[in-house]
């Protein structure tokens, strides 16, 4: 080999080479090798080195004792070496200009650094290491104190470790170096089973061995640029630095802590370290946290996302006062937590008397999700309440004892002293557009009965499983036109007064899905005084989903007016187990239905109309308006509807124009699909019946003589007919076109 030969590379890649064993052996003498002992410039020039699938490589460099100084290497590779057990860097390496180190699939590698070449590493900047499975430091342990004190000032330049499925490691680095980490920024340990601290080693944990070392030395951890810090999935972690020793975090900005059953309160106290923290996360089987300890002088004003979940001890997130520091808290989460009694901890009820309520409020808060937290019986006091005017999303599920989610017991006293007239007047949400409550089978109240929710902007409310939750009158309230009266505590929306000109306002809810509830009515309009006008205002919905299941009291679904009411939006009903329900639409809504596409209605045992029509006046003039009651609906689906005769009766075949999918299930007295007016067909004998139907299924239907009188299914309709004896497809005849007119053949 040409002595010059390695002295001009630049990048080197060796990749699945099965019988390499060493990148350089200068122990092997031959009339044609060479020396390197001889010279410091082999690899001089090196920039890149990349070292994959070398399956019998052990080391590096054979010799330590040659003279190799690899100054200009800048990123060093190792990946799926599976017997390389040492790095075994010359002594006489200057690696001053690595800025990139990975090691992964290194199985049997016990050590990466020994303590001299560590003190070259001046401009490292990433470290990365993951699966060495026999990894047990990081930097070999030394007996020299030297050393430690010296190495304060190395890898300064390190911004990003990494170190994952190393499941022998211990600890990452000592404390004395840890100091010197003052570029950092995210840190990721995931996975290494036996690590038991991130900085310090087991004897620098043990304060009695070091008592008199930290009394003659000021140590502290100072972290200056750490924005992130995830732990996960570390069974065995007990602390992530010393007890006596202070850290700082000023930048800090998200925490991630998962899956650490050992880990004790006090190293998750990020308070005074982390000022300027924006995420903070404890998820995930953290067994032995009973609190999240924020110290009374935190500032944890950055604060943007905290989510914890399934810490099964934890009984309380904050004391009241620290919630003052809160101020940009933007996303709450909590889940599985299942002895959690408060989220804030309150020491007396001096808090909730204060007048200075904009002190006590989570202003930023936009979404708020607690799941599974089985001992919560409210989720926010009325006084914190006041102040959500940025949320916009809260959704509540499977929480057991759950009874409120604003107000505390004492608040949803009526006779609390002197404290309801306040809530009246600040309590409201003017932001919040999704509400989602489910499985609270002990939910009694959203909140106290004095409260005046003003919900202007709500688009999706879900309410499913609360079978003790009666009173929802106020969710959908709309203050400004009038009050509630103590009466109705059981219809959802009670608008008193349609006639007041604020009635231009929509109503803005477009998801509404109700189920396992104690509601008798859903929307209620009453015509209140008229205040010197006669005129009707009309009414706009913007409600687009419907959906109601299982509630054993609803007695109907719409009641008001005749023509004042545009559900122009509403595109999707369907309705499930509502056992009283005898009516779907009222003459209040059946003209104001231009979108309805779906319509599903089962198990509805009172159901007698699905559209009442009213009286032959009413019907007389919608004949007259010569309106389309359905102009899109394409699909229609009864089922287990017992007492209902005919689906639907004196309506024209044009309001069905669009219809493709009809589903008959069930219905025992049912004996035709439709009762099409004769008079309005015979006005007009150019329209075909159901033009468009291209499915229909009729089943267990023991008295269906007919779809429509005289009406028989084009041959291109996909047709399932069971169980229904009285059904005779062949006694009618099929429509057909002829020129102008409609005849029977």
């Amino acid at each position: 080999m040409d002595q010059q030969g390695m002295n001009q590379l630049i990048a080197l890649v060796l990749e699945h080479c099965s019988k390499i064993e060493c990148l350089i052996d200068n122990t092997i003498n031959t009339s044609t090798s060479v020396d390197f002992r001889q010279t410091e410039d082999v690899f001089s020039t090196l920039v890149y080195l990349s070292l994959r699938g070398l399956h019998n490589l052990q080391e590096m460099f054979c010799d330590p004792c040659y003279r190799c100084s690899l100054q200009n290497l800048e990123e060093l590779l190792i990946e799926d070496c599976s017997k390389f057990n040492n790095i075994s860097f010359p002594k006489s390496s200057n690696l001053c200009n690595l800025k990139i180190l990975s090691i992964s699939k290194c199985p049997v590698l016990t050590y990466l650094f020994m303590p001299s070449i560590v003190q070259t590493l001046s401009l490292l900047e990433v470290l990365k290491i993951s699966s060495c499975s026999a990894l047990r430091h990081i930097i070999e342990e030394v007996e020299e104190e030297n050393y430690a004190l010296a190495s304060t000032k190395r890898l300064q330049k390190l911004r990003i470790l990494e170190i994952e499925d190393c499941h022998n490691l211990e600890y990452i680095f000592t404390v004395i170096l840890a100091q010197g980490l003052v570029s950092l920024e995210n840190v990721k340990i995931v996975s290494n089973m036996k690590l038991k601290y991130v900085f310090g080693s087991e004897k620098e944990h043990n304060l009695a061995v070091y008592q008199s070392f930290h009394q003659q030395t000021n140590i502290s951890i100072n972290l200056p640029n750490l924005d992130t810090l995830n732990l996960m999935f570390l069974p065995n972690v007990i602390r992530i630095w010393p007890e006596y020793c202070p850290l700082r975090l000023p930048c800090l900005e998200e925490s991630l802590i998962i899956l650490c059953p050992k880990l004790p309160n006090s190293s998750i106290d990020m308070a005074e370290t982390a000022s300027n923290l924006e995420q903070h996360t404890i998820s995930m089987d953290c067994s032995e946290l009973n609190d999240v300890y924020f110290l009374m002088n935190s500032k944890l004003c950055n604060l943007t996302v905290l989510t914890i979940s399934e810490c099964p001890v934890l009984t309380s997130f904050f004391v009241s006062t620290i919630v003052q520091a809160l101020e940009f808290l933007e996303v709450l989460r909590l889940s599985h937590c299942s002895t959690l009694t408060h989220i804030i901890e309150r020491g007396n009820d001096d808090i909730l008397r204060t007048r200075n309520h904009s002190s006590l409020t989570l202003s930023k808060l936009r979404i708020l999700e607690i799941e599974e937290c089985d001992n919560l019986k409210y989720v926010f006091s009325l006084s914190l309440a006041q102040g959500l005017k940025s949320l916009k999303s809260v959704k509540i599920v499977g929480n057991s004892k759950l009874k409120y989610v604003f107000g505390s017991e004492k608040e949803h006293i009526l006779m609390y002293p002197s404290f309801q007239q306040n809530i009246v007047t600040f309590h409201r949400l003017q932001n919040l557009m999704d509400f989602n409550l489910s499985k609270l089978t002990n939910l009694i109240n959203i909140w106290p009965e004095y409260c005046r929710p003003h919900l202007p902007n709500l688009e999706k409310l879900h309410c499913t499983y609360c079978p003790e939750l009666s009173d929802l009158s106020k969710v959908m309230t709309v203050s400004d036109l009038g009050q509630l009266t103590t009466s109705m505590t059981e219809i959802l929306c009670l608008i008193t007064n349609i006639f007041q000109p604020q009635l231009k306002a929509f109503l803005k809810c477009r998801e509404l899905w109700l189920r396992a509830v104690r509601m008798k009515g859903i929307f209620q309009f009453q015509m209140g005084e008229q205040r010197g006008t006669t005129e009707l205002v009309l009414l706009n919905l913007d409600i687009n989903y419907l959906r109601l299941e299982n509630l054993p009291e609803l007695n109907f679904v719409w009641k008001g007016p005749t023509g004042f009411l545009n559900l122009q939006n509403l595109y999707d009903i369907r309705v499930d187990g509502c056992p009283k329900l005898k009516i779907i639409f009222s003459t209040t809504v059946v003209t104001s239905l231009p979108m309805l596409r779906i319509l599903d209605i089962s198990n509805c045992d009172e159901l007698e109309q699905i559209i009442d029509l009213g009286d032959a006046h009413q019907l007389k003039s919608l004949y007259s308006s010569q309106q389309v009651c359905f102009p899109t609906l394409s699909t229609i689906i009864v089922e287990k509807c017992n007492k209902l005769k005919c689906v639907f009766y004196n309506l024209s075949a044009s309001h069905f124009i669009s219809l493709r999918y009809l589903q008959i299930e069930e219905c025992s007295q049912i004996h035709k699909v439709f009762a099409f007016s004769e008079e309005e067909m015979s006005k007009d004998r150019k329209q075909v019946p159901l033009q468009n139907l291209k499915i229909t299924k009729l089943i267990n239907l023991p008295n269906l003589k007919e779809i429509h009188h005289g009406f028989k299914l084009k041959e291109d309709v996909e047709q399932t007919i069971k169980e229904c004896p009285m059904y005779s497809p062949s006694l009618y005849l099929q429509p057909v076109m002829y020129g102008k007119y409609m005849v029977m053949i």
